[in-house]
């Protein structure tokens, strides 16, 4: 029996009708804040039959496999995270009820018109999700349960989260209250539109969705994608246009489910943004602001700068294919930083202004047909050397943003005339000088994690030289230390200890200082006595003068860095011939840390 459009209940719209999410939708999305007020509405509305709970509106389209004898097919269209939503608050709370003899067969009841009957489930997720989701719903046995370390993308770590916050929510629930609940959603009532194909269902779909979570730009311009083939395409092509559009769609939101789940990723919609700086022709709105700020808006007027109207249909198939491959070429760049290749993509992570880089990015990708990546590596490498400089000459982070996205607007594959530009961009805004004065800094130890960029960077130099056996040590170990014992960070060489004797002397860095100031405001946070470490190695070392510590940088150390200290740069006593950490060794050591910042950043 087919299902009647226009106002429905729950119990109806699953009664005798399959309903699954196609490839083309997202995967679950929802998080505590809509789960939440999901069960918030439910709790607080009567289980009347003269006062419905509104559903919501449901968008169905008719699926094309139609072999089940008993149960018609539909795919969802709008709806799908409420409807995710619902089965697994079903299963959950019917679980409670199972346990009380008092509502055991009203629970069965539910859980066959619902969720399960004679093995056939009502309700289906995306392809990716699907096992788990049964697992998830129907555990064979209590060992064979879902569990947060079986979760393999972020949908399903939602989907878990879901049901551990309905347990969590139904625990706290009279098991009579948690019965009308039921009923009330049993009862709801839903607002449905089941059409034939995908064309019609472009016409109705709803854009807002005032329960859940808002749509985002991407979701938004798919709609109107969708919409725009539906009147620029002949009828006898409609259907064959939006299954190309659904498709790459498809890919995309499998892509963004791969992207969303690696280190520091853009979300969906900044990676619209970033595509829409890159490759389509943006330009002021009405309002003044630049396109790509508002995609759908900027399509929109693209769109219509089309002048043949035939020619529109193939202009938002063709988009649809950019964007798959935007969206397919940000997972292949954050791949390649997360294999530690030669790409310095990681160098660039740890310094922590990836955005502005993010649209030539893209592009540079897409343009450089080396096998190797090795124009798209050298452009990242003077990306990477922009934003160090900007950094620690006291740049904002948006500094030469405009700059940027004009450059991945423009650019067509010449990467000798980018690279001219990215290195002109280092000399702008007074960066050359500021980045070598600040260096300098007395105070360079308080300057946050730019600091322990570059003692790792100098570190990873000293292992690349010749003859050197220790690895270089990869980006995430800086970023994300699989515990704070082993995480990067900076140390002091003579230590930051007030009963340090050292820290009290009164000393002048050079010539122009008038006055002599204590150690500790001269040299104690200058680049010259700091030196990178891990968090558990610098606390063993304790707090006591250089003398007590020496050990530390001999034989029990494998960073060179730190080696090197003694071997190259502390002063020897005279009299005694043991090794000293005083001005002199500072002063060198802050020499040669600057002459490398200057020569190879």
């Amino acid at each position: 029996m087919s299902i009647t459009n226009g106002p429905n209940d729950l119990a109806s719209l699953f009664s005798n009708n399959i309903i699954s999410v196609p490839t083309f939708q997202r995967a679950y999305a929802w998080e505590k804040p809509q789960l939440q007020n999901f069960i918030d509405d439910i709790s607080c509305h009567p289980a009347t039959d003269d006062k419905k709970y509104f559903f919501g509106t449901i968008l169905l389209t008719l699926a094309k496999d139609q072999s089940s004898q008993r149960y018609k097919n539909y795919d969802v269209v709008d709806g799908q995270q409420r409807l995710t939503t619902t089965c697994i608050f079903f299963a959950v709370a019917a679980a409670k009820l199972l346990l009380d003899h008092s509502y055991t067969q009203d629970a069965e009841y539910f859980i066959e018109q619902i969720l399960r009957k004679n093995q056939t489930r009502k309700f289906h997720t995306i392809s990716e999700d699907e096992s788990f989701f049964e697992q998830l719903l129907f555990p064979v046995s209590k060992g064979s349960c879902v569990s947060l370390s079986s979760c393999v993308t972020p949908s399903q770590k939602r989907l878990f989260e879901a049901k551990q916050f309905f347990e969590i929510e139904v625990s706290k629930i009279d098991v009579d209250l948690l019965h009308d609940m039921l009923l009330t959603l049993w009862n709801a009532q839903i607002l449905v539109y089941a059409v034939s194909t995908n064309a019609e269902a472009t016409q109705i779909f709803e854009l807002q969705n005032d329960r859940g979570k808002r749509l985002t730009d991407l979701e938004a311009l798919k709609s109107f994608l969708m919409h725009g083939l539906y009147i620029h395409t002949g009828e006898e092509d409609t259907e064959r246009d939006l299954n190309i559009v659904q498709q790459n769609f498809a890919h995309i939101y499998r892509n963004i489910e791969k992207i969303e789940a690696l280190y520091d990723a853009p979300d969906e919609d900044q990676l619209l943004s970033y595509h829409c700086i890159a490759f389509e022709l943006w330009e002021k709105l009405e309002d003044n602001s630049e396109g790509w700020t508002k995609p759908k808006e900027l399509i929109r007027r693209l769109l219509s700068s089309v002048n043949d109207l035939n020619s529109r249909a193939a202009w938002i198939k063709d988009l649809s294919h950019r964007l798959k491959d935007s969206y397919e070429y940000a997972l292949q760049i954050l791949q390649a930083r997360d294999n530690y290749s030669c790409i310095p993509l990681g160098e660039l992570a740890v310094l922590g202004r990836v955005a502005p880089f993010w649209p030539l990015l893209l592009k540079c990708w897409k343009l450089d047909e080396q096998p190797s990546k090795s124009n798209f590596a050298q452009a990242v490498r003077l990306m990477e050397s922009f934003t160090c400089k900007s950094i620690i000459a006291g740049k904002r982070s948006d500094t030469g943003y405009s700059s940027l996205s004009i450059s991945a607007r423009d650019f067509n594959g010449n990467f000798s005339s980018l690279n001219g530009d990215l290195v002109d961009m280092r000399k702008k805004w007074d960066i050359p000088r500021l980045f070598t004065v600040n260096l300098d800094s007395e105070d360079l130890y308080h300057w946050g994690p730019i600091t322990t960029y570059l003692l790792w960077r100098y570190e990873n130099y000293l292992r690349s030289q010749k003859g050197k056996q220790n690895p270089r040590l990869p980006w995430d170990t800086i970023v994300k230390p699989e515990n704070s014992a082993v995480k990067y960070s900076k140390d002091h060489i003579e230590a930051q200890d007030p009963a340090n004797p050292t820290l009290a002397r009164m000393v002048k860095w050079d010539e122009s200082d008038k006055e002599a100031r204590p150690f500790a405001d001269v040299y104690l946070h200058r680049l010259g006595n700091l030196v990178l470490d891990t968090i558990s190695t610098g606390s063993a070392k304790g707090k006591g003068k250089f003398a007590s510590r020496i050990e530390h940088y001999t034989a029990n150390t494998t960073f060179l860095s730190q080696g090197e200290i003694v071997t190259r740069f502390a002063s020897k006593d005279a009299e005694t011939g043991e090794y000293i950490w005083d001005e002199a060794a500072i002063k060198n050591r802050q020499k040669a840390l600057i002459d490398f910042c200057v020569n190879n950043l």
